[in-house]
């Protein structure tokens, strides 16, 4: 299954270094609980808006734990959503 996580701060709720801090929880649980990461990337670091976004592929075991412990990150940072995308991948 291939997935798409995508989190930001664009209403400013964390600082930069609560910023930082959401990334580096979401970017280890992505680590943990995935089969392959096939893309991460990042907001330009002179952005107005700060973005991250992961494109991973996990297993059916993998994915419900990962997205239970995103759901944790998400409140333990105050924020209001992390946007959760299934790829459904077609090789043309």
């Amino acid at each position: 299954m291939n997935i798409c996580i995508q989190i930001g701060n664009s209403d400013n709720k964390l600082t930069q270094e609560r910023w930082s801090h959401f990334i580096r929880d979401v970017e280890t649980v992505v680590k943990y609980w995935v089969d392959e990461i096939y893309f991460s990337g990042f907001s330009r670091p002179d952005a107005e808006w700060q973005n991250a976004c992961w494109i991973f592929s996990a297993s059916n075991w993998g994915f419900y734990l990962l997205k239970n412990q995103l759901i944790s990150i998400r409140e333990e940072y105050n924020q209001d959503s992390i946007a959760w995308s299934v790829l459904e991948t077609e090789f043309i």
